[in-house]
């Protein structure tokens, strides 16, 4: 299993950044930073990958509340547009939005709005490369109260997640001085978890006042991919591949993966290899009894009729070894042309006209069956030990072979 986390930067002509993961992805304790490994250049340059999800940076996302009125599920996107008109900088037509999991009528759910032609672009720089989304999901969401510095000291941003919403700053140098005045307000969070990425983890306990936890951009983009939120909804949700789509190989990719549901992959794969064996053991047996039956009819036709040498098909061969000896002792033969047509004759066939018999083939001319006798006949026939075939006026009997 390979997955790509692709998070485009504001200016898409500039470089994504983008991972590639091929192990680690249902380990518990989560990624490690060599789980990964960072993808240069232009996405129709990437290797190829099973998943792909897009991540949108934090600082493209706005974050609203809204109580979603009792409407049908397909008025809902021209609903947020007029419930949060007031709250956007730009016009409602210009901007995508995108409810939390599991919103509901009458309840206030979290939206996340972004700029709908930059997001469009972005799907489409990865559609020109062959790429398919499997799920949009935002770098950061509403939640569980933490700190993240992440970048280059360059172009540091400080994040801060809680219940409230996500807080996005631009760091500007000198950057420990800058942390240190945010150390006031961000006091009410002391407690809470403080993140920050490799460059960042030294200026991150100078300036903040307290140890930082290290986390790669990978295990950073790696976390948000586990969201449940997908901002692939609306209008947007065909360009992304689908909700419906997603949501399987969402489900999928978590049975696959997932450490939980290892002893059902074990399972599955236990069971597979049963059948497998089952299916191999019942066609060796049902071989092995049909290779027995040949060799006693074999062994029959030997003691039979040891003047036949090469047997071929043995039953074919001791049935006109029968047939000559009835035909050397003077006894009727199914055969026989007497024989064939006192047994027409039993089954009630109409009159024959014409007739040409041969070897025990006998062709009936000018002889038309009306079709709701033809199966009757057959019927009859086939009980006798013959076969009618024909179709019109022309019609063949002959003995039914074994």
């Amino acid at each position: 299993m390979s997955l790509i986390l692709a998070c485009p930067p504001a200016e898409l002509r500039e470089p994504w950044s983008s991972w590639l993961i091929t192990s680690g992805l249902d380990r518990p304790e989560g990624l490690r930073p060599s789980d990964a490994r960072r993808l240069e250049g232009l996405p129709e340059q990437w290797p190829a990958a099973r998943e792909l999800v897009m991540v949108v940076p934090a600082a493209m996302l706005s974050w609203h509340q809204a109580t979603l009125p009792r409407l049908p599920r397909q008025r809902w996107q021209q609903a947020l547009a007029g419930l949060l008109e007031d709250q956007l900088l730009s016009e409602p037509s210009q901007l995508h939005m995108a409810l939390a999991p599991g919103a509901q009528v009458g309840t206030t759910s979290w939206v996340a709005v972004c700029q709908k032609t930059w997001l469009q672009e972005a799907l489409a720089v990865l559609n020109a490369a062959g790429r398919s989304v499997q799920k949009i999901v935002p770098e950061f969401e509403p939640g569980a109260t933490a700190t993240y510095l992440i970048g280059q000291a360059e172009q540091a941003q400080l994040v801060h997640v809680d219940e409230q919403g996500v807080l996005v700053a631009h760091l500007r140098q000198p950057l420990r001085e800058v942390l240190h005045s945010w150390a006031a307000t961000l006091a009410n969070a002391k407690s809470a978890p403080l993140w920050a990425e490799p460059a960042l983890a030294e200026a991150a306990q100078e300036g903040l006042h307290r140890p930082a936890q290290l986390i790669s951009p990978a295990q950073r983009l790696w976390q948000a991919a586990q969201s449940d939120w997908n901002l692939a909804q609306f209008d947007l949700a065909a360009k992304a591949g689908g909700q419906g789509r997603q949501k399987v190989l969402r489900a999928w990719s978590q049975v696959w993966r997932s450490a939980q549901w290892r002893p059902l992959r074990w399972g599955l794969l236990a069971l597979v290899l049963v059948q497998g064996l089952g299916l191999m053991g019942w066609a060796w047996q049902e071989s092995s009894q049909q290779k027995s039956r040949q060799q006693e009819i074999q062994a029959i036709l030997r003691s039979s009729f040891p003047q036949v040498k090469l047997i071929i098909e043995p039953v074919q061969q001791m049935q006109r070894e029968v047939q000559a000896l009835a035909l050397a002792s003077g006894s009727p033969q199914a055969g026989d042309l007497g024989v064939m047509l006192s047994v027409l004759a039993q089954a009630g066939a109409p009159p024959i006209k014409r007739l040409d018999y041969s070897n025990g083939q006998l062709a009936l001319g000018d002889w038309p069956l009306p079709a709701a006798q033809v199966a009757t006949l057959q019927s009859a026939l086939a009980l006798r030990g013959y076969q009618l075939q024909g179709q019109g006026q022309q019609w063949q009997m002959m003995v039914r072979t074994p």
